[in-house]
């Protein structure tokens, strides 16, 4: 798993072509080291076996690359992969980032 990696970026979300789905699939595939397509109904903690460290981390790595701030009010929102990254998808439509 992705325990206390010194990741601040996620190296398959550099590109411009992706919808925000796809690059947050791959921030997330490349944090949790996930072989394969990850579906969205995955849970992070059940199915990925992350931990609150992990969650913190994941949040960071998303904030920086998306230039968003995941706020602790959504954090119920994203207890799984969809979850994530319709939360994600939000922030960006709501600061209106491209």
């Amino acid at each position: 798993m992705g325990k206390l990696t010194s990741k601040s970026t996620c190296g398959s979300c550099n590109g411009t072509v992706m919808d925000v789905r796809e690059q947050v699939l791959n921030c997330i595939g490349d944090y949790f080291m996930a072989d394969g397509e990850l579906d969205q109904k995955i849970f992070l903690v059940e199915d990925l076996g992350a931990d609150s460290l992990d969650l913190l981390q994941l949040t960071q790595i998303l904030n920086e690359r998306f230039y968003i701030e995941i706020g602790a009010d959504v954090f119920p929102q994203m207890l799984t992969v969809g979850g994530i990254c319709g939360v994600v998808s939000q922030l960006r439509d709501e600061s209106g980032s491209a």
